[in-house]
């Protein structure tokens, strides 16, 4: 295993890691690692149901994962999700091997909450290995109380999760490099019901960021994805409206919610199907690694470019097949276009011309608020 190095030569690293993908289109930006399918909620948009399956017998045992970490490249950005993470008892263990074989400078995991004492546990063993990285906890939330609980399918999810981040809000306030997210989905079930829960966490959790997704892949409920693109619309319109953070603090905070605005028109415009053609970079700068060592280039894609237990965990071999290649070739000709917004991130940031422009916003005016969001 590498060994950890100053906090002088991580900062170095937090910068220079995330700019190599603009000279070179080989190397991952974004890893999703699904580390398990079990999930202990019912969500009724959840694209990731564990029925029918053994995923016990499938998982990556935690030295697989070290074989698969050892021969990944540096990378910046490593998604630790499932099914629920915190449903395996090595979280932690997963989260300092990628800190230290990959150098991942931000590091982020999407939950429901259920599992506080895991997750402060978890929060106190990343104060071990701080250094420059970014620590995102990502809890979901589909609406106020009885409207959340309607939607996991769990009476009391919603008391239990605000009781986790509760629990939590004061290690927060003492980390620079933690952060509270919350993942709102629209889906058609809450579309009505929104409003009431982004004016409620902008109330209560002032500095934490609002992520704002839609429904996608293949829902337990298929009738979650008949939603009304201009309810996406208001719903981001109020995002705009109240930033996490002060845009008159640094031009970097200005560029972040440059880049943020026009993810969230992006995915508006995909919903109402008037989106101009862009490039995408799925298979190039982000990829899947599901719970079994499937590797994807997207998550909204079945073709699978293989299994990284058939390739003996040598995943440079796996990332020059064949397969990887002519799923590529599939990407560019149908044109792809979706609403995935870890796509959409990527897909702006690394864009050349799109990164100019994002800088020069925000070092010289307001980013796009008034003009994409009037």
């Amino acid at each position: 295993m590498r060994n950890m190095t100053s906090p002088i030569y991580r900062t170095i690293e937090k910068t220079v890691i995330p700019l190599l993908p603009l000279f070179s289109r080989n190397r991952p930006v974004l890893i999703a690692l699904f580390i398990t399918d079990l999930c202990n909620l019912h969500c009724v948009h959840c694209f990731s149901s564990s029925e029918n399956k053994s995923p016990l017998k499938q998982e990556l045992t935690i030295d697989e994962i070290e074989k698969i970490s050892l021969n990944l490249p540096l990378f910046p950005w490593l998604l630790i999700t499932g099914g629920e993470p915190f449903m395996r008892e090595d979280v932690s263990e997963i989260t300092r091997i990628f800190l230290l074989n990959n150098r991942v400078t931000n590091i982020t995991i999407p939950t429901n909450g259920m599992f506080p004492d895991k997750i402060v546990n978890w929060i106190r063993e990343t104060e071990k290995f701080r250094l420059t990285t970014q620590y995102n906890l990502n809890f979901s939330i589909h609406g106020l109380s009885e409207m959340h609980d309607l939607i996991t399918g769990i009476k009391g999810s919603f008391k239990r999760l605000m009781k986790t981040v509760s629990l939590i809000q004061s290690d927060v306030d003492k980390r620079s490099d933690l952060r509270i997210v919350f993942n709102v989905t629209l889906m058609q079930k809450n579309q009505d019901h929104l409003e009431s829960a982004l004016i409620f966490l902008k109330s209560k959790f002032p500095t934490s960021r609002i992520n704002l997704g839609v429904v996608r892949g293949k829902p337990r409920d298929p009738e979650q994805k008949l939603i009304a693109p201009e309810k996406y619309l208001l719903a981001a319109r109020y995002i705009v409206k109240h930033p996490y953070h002060d845009l008159k603090s640094s031009w970097l905070n200005r560029f972040f919610s440059m880049r943020d605005r026009m993810v969230l028109k992006r995915i508006y415009q995909t919903l109402k199907k008037t989106v101009s053609y862009r490039p995408c970079l799925a298979g190039r700068l982000s990829l899947v690694i599901n719970e079994s060592g499937d590797v994807f280039a997207c998550e909204l894609l079945d073709q699978t470019l293989g299994n990284l237990r058939d390739y003996q965990y040598q995943f440079q071999k796996l990332w020059h097949s064949q397969a990887r290649y002519e799923i590529l070739k599939k990407i560019k000709e149908a044109r792809c276009s979706c609403p995935h917004e870890c796509n959409q991130i990527v897909n702006n940031v690394y864009n050349p011309n799109l990164l100019l422009r994002h800088t020069l916003y925000s070092l010289f005016r307001d980013p796009g608020r008034k003009r994409f969001w009037a």
